[in-house]
């Protein structure tokens, strides 16, 4: 994250874009990070809350009035349900459209930015495996002569020279398209294999469509399950796979959108788990034991999510489903969370 931070900063400030832009921009990163800083968050707050009150003697005065464990922890249980509604909320529209405005909007900043690099007379090779080249170029009206374009696909050298081109976003209904296209007048496609440099075909045509950035070197804004609202998170999942060919989309997507899917309730999840832990190991802190609270935090922490990460590795490689996979390294937490709970005789 922090490389794309430096990444998106420097694109920033090479589009001069403006304070107002700027702060939509880091607001909408902001928003991304929710899902994860706020289950921590409260994980951290709770061990620094009741932890502070046996520190000062606030938790053996409440004991002592008759209260239970139970009772001191419901005011966290409360606040920890309200999170956990909210961030489920959250998950289901706001979120996932912050995740594709910014990447619409970092789209379409590499997209100004790629046309205000094109100069007259240079070649261009700012896009991996793409080499472009005009004669002329009207800054203005994008319009480009003598226009000369390589690249490799499927394993083959293709070449494309027309007379006459013009630079422009592609003419779609979708109102999220970040598709440059270059079309191109009275020109050729010459294809060679890669190696051996001998020519398979040539094909002349009147009028040809360039999509200069293609989803493989940037986002699908379409197809990113992270960035679907919930309502169409579940109308992906029920896609059937012809469906999902008309939408140039894979089976691999599709199962991450399952993931993605049952993660938005695990988050909810781990807001009203990871504050009963801390509950837990604030108190046992201050009853005379060895055990350090910050080690016992950054083990449960480490196993929780290198488990969570193993299975999500074979959830996308279809080995095991994605709800398994998603909510097994939480029932973990639920029994360490008990385990803690146990050292604290909780009933008595």
């Amino acid at each position: 994250m922090t490389f794309q931070l430096i990444k998106i900063t420097n694109l920033l400030s090479s589009q001069n874009v403006d304070t107002g832009r700027v702060i939509e921009l880091f607001m909408q990163i902001a928003a991304t990070l929710i899902p994860l800083a706020l289950p921590l968050g409260l994980l951290f707050a709770s061990i620094y809350g009741i932890n502070k009150l046996c520190q000062n003697s606030e938790y053996i005065a409440m004991r002592s009035f008759g209260l239970s464990n139970f009772k001191i922890y419901f005011p966290v249980l409360v606040l920890s349900m309200v999170l956990a509604l909210w961030v489920f909320l959250m998950n289901q529209n706001y979120i996932p459209e912050s995740k594709r405005n910014f990447r619409l909007t970092v789209h379409q900043l590499k997209s100004k930015s790629f046309i205000s690099e094109l100069k007259s007379g240079r070649f261009f090779t700012q896009i991996p495996n793409v080499i472009l080249f005009a004669k002329e170029i009207e800054q203005e009206t994008l319009k480009m002569s003598e226009v000369f374009i390589k690249f490799i696909k499927n394993g083959n050298e293709k070449v494309i020279s027309s007379k006459q081109g013009f630079l422009k976003f592609r003419d779609t209904d979708n109102p999220f398209t970040t598709d440059l296209m270059l079309e191109l007048y009275n020109g050729s496609i010459v294809t060679k294999n890669q190696d051996s440099k001998e020519q398979l075909e040539k094909i002349l045509f009147g009028t040809y469509k360039f999509n200069v950035f293609n989803k493989d070197n940037f986002y699908d804004v379409n197809n990113k399950a992270s960035a679907m609202t919930g309502s169409q998170l579940r109308m992906f999942m029920n896609l059937s796979e012809d469906e999902l060919k008309e939408r140039s989309s894979s089976l691999k997507e599709q199962n991450k959108a399952r993931i993605e899917y049952f993660n938005r309730f695990n988050t909810a999840l781990l807001c009203l788990i990871f504050p009963f832990i801390g509950f837990c190991l604030g108190i046992s802190s201050q009853r005379g034991r060895s055990r350090n609270i910050a080690a016992n935090t950054l083990g449960i922490l480490i196993i929780y999510y290198a488990f969570y990460f193993a299975m999500i590795g074979f959830a996308k490689k279809s080995q095991v489903p994605a709800s398994v996979a998603v909510f097994i390294p939480s029932l973990l937490l639920v029994g360490i969370g008990a385990f803690f709970a146990k050292r604290l005789r909780w009933l008595a």
